[in-house]
């Protein structure tokens, strides 16, 4: 039973028909990455802006559970030669490095000076008890500051990985039947991102995406729904959303009545 592009249903597994399948997106899949995807760069500017001083303000009130006594651990130099300038500045008092960023100083504030998950069995690692996300979620409810550290990785991901990162990687498309990037026609000056698409890297046959990923970003959260607002069509296009879900399952049921 021969179906569109040569394929055929044969009775047993035949990999020139499974190349004839994967062979049939290839066009389409480049002329995807001639065309890119357009997003908007101030939107990603301003959303960057918005993340930042968010993370800022979390960075301040991770560093607030510090304990008094114990800030010196997180600083440039010790107090021991302190000394005062004549307007009675202290010249010599500790700068503050800590970085809540760093999973090393992460974990001495959680599991050193607050003994959070001391009753649970958690994983370690080299440099001592692993502050991987799944290892917070575990404790997130024996201190306020764990949410608020997960909350600052979640936002740190957003920044780095999409709404800094896509404007710096998107190229301008310019005006005019013959853009010089893509060599296709458009209607106004666009910015759009491409990336690499591939059809033999995921064991699910789904297309891969890479520098960037886009197809990992994120969806499910507030935050995430706010980074693909960035992509945007030009006047006249819009952008569709297609899933075939659960296509297998569906074709299976209708064969079997």
């Amino acid at each position: 039973m021969p179906l569109f592009g040569g394929v055929t249903i044969p009775k047993c597994p035949d990999l020139e028909n499974c190349a004839r399948v994967d062979r049939l997106a290839i066009p389409m899949i480049m002329r995807a990455h001639r065309l890119g995807i357009m997003i908007d760069p101030p939107y990603f500017h301003e959303l960057t802006s918005r993340f930042n001083t968010e993370i800022v303000e979390l960075e301040k009130d991770i560093a607030s559970y510090i304990p008094i006594d114990r800030l010196n651990e997180f600083s440039d130099r010790g107090t021991d030669d302190d000394t005062d300038t004549d307007d009675g500045t202290d010249t010599d008092a500790p700068v503050s490095t800590f970085n809540a960023s760093s999973p090393e100083q992460i974990g001495k504030l959680l599991f050193d000076m607050l003994n959070i998950g001391t009753e649970k069995k958690l994983k370690r690692t080299k440099k001592g008890v692993s502050t991987g996300k799944r290892q917070l979620e575990l404790v997130k409810l024996e201190s306020p500051v764990v949410p608020l550290i997960l909350r600052h990785r979640e936002l740190k991901t957003l920044v780095k990985n999409y709404s800094s990162k896509l404007p710096r990687m998107a190229i301008l498309h310019h005006r005019g039947p013959c853009c010089p990037a893509c060599e296709l026609p458009h209607d106004i000056d666009q910015y759009r991102v491409h990336g690499e698409m591939g059809t033999t890297r995921a064991a699910t046959w789904r297309i891969n995406h890479t520098k960037p990923n886009l197809g990992n970003c994120p969806i499910r959260t507030k935050d995430g729904q706010a980074i693909t607002a960035g992509f945007v069509a030009p006047p006249g296009k819009r952008i569709v959303n297609r899933d075939m879900s659960q296509i297998e399952l569906r074709d299976l049921a209708h064969l079997a009545n």
